[in-house]
C-alpha cells in the first residue's frame, strides 16, 4: 500500500466514524425533543462534545428519565 493509498484510506476510516457519530447524535436529539418537547442550546453543546459512550449513556437514560437535567446528569 502506498503512503497516499494509507493516507487516503485513513481518512476514508474517520470520515465514516464521523459520519456515524453524527447519526447516532442527530438521532438523539431528535427524541429528546419528542419526549421532552425542547433541547436548550447547552444541552445541543453537550452533545456535540460527547464521546460515543456518553452518548450511549444518555441515550439509555433517555428511556427512564422524566427530565432532560436527569439525562445529562453526571
Amino acid at each position: 500500500m502506498t503512503i497516499a493509498e494509507h493516507l487516503h484510506e485513513e481518512g476514508r476510516k474517520k470520515g465514516h466514524e464521523e459520519g456515524h457519530k453524527e447519526g447516532r447524535i442527530a438521532t438523539l436529539r431528535n427524541l429528546l425533543i419528542f419526549k421532552f418537547q425542547a433541547l436548550g442550546t447547552e444541552d445541543e453543546a453537550r452533545l456535540q462534545a460527547a464521546p460515543p459512550e456518553v452518548i450511549d449513556r444518555y441515550s439509555q437514560r433517555l428511556l427512564t428519565s422524566d427530565s432532560l437535567a436527569a439525562v445529562f446528569e453526571d
